[in-house]
């Protein structure tokens, strides 16, 4: 890994852990309320499973992301949509593509910990969705996924 994108990577997960312990102790007044319980109490583990996170592993696993989504700018959506610049997006909002009912409904913008929930049962988190995704039951695996998305996915720190 060379030194700029190792650089990268650690401003973005320092900048998702700051917001994960400001949301966490109660100083961010926009803590997204979209999470269950349980979900809350793992998001104090995803910062640091995301600073362990294996990001070869991360690309390996995203694989299953790409056979339905394209990770680039620019790309064409397929059988899902693109997700570059995903995080941070509102659910359902890319123009071009064709959102289940469901999902054009939901109200929630992508964020480390929403996908975190997302990947564990896409379908659980939002019966009725379009995504036929068996998911991620590792938390690890979780979040390996996700740093190597926010890393290829992301155009600046956030």
């Amino acid at each position: 890994m060379d030194i700029t994108f190792s650089k990268r990577l650690n401003g973005l997960i320092c900048a998702l852990v700051f917001s994960l312990i400001l949301s966490l102790v109660g100083c961010d007044q926009q803590v997204d309320r979209s999470l269950s319980d349980s979900a809350q109490q793992e998001a104090k583990t995803l910062a640091v499973r995301l600073l362990e996170a294996d990001l070869e592993r991360g690309e390996l696993l995203a694989y299953s992301c790409r056979a339905c989504h394209t990770l680039g700018p620019d790309e064409d959506h397929i059988i899902g949509p693109n997700l570059y610049e995903v995080f941070n997006r509102t659910a359902g909002s890319v123009d071009g593509f064709d959102y289940s009912d469901v999902l054009q409904e939901a109200d929630f913008i992508w964020s480390p910990e929403v996908l975190d929930e997302w990947l564990a049962d896409s379908n659980g988190f939002l019966p009725g969705n379009n995504m036929r995704f068996a998911g991620f039951s590792s938390g690890a695996d979780r979040a390996d996924a996700i740093a190597y998305l926010l890393q290829v996915t992301t155009d600046s720190a956030f």
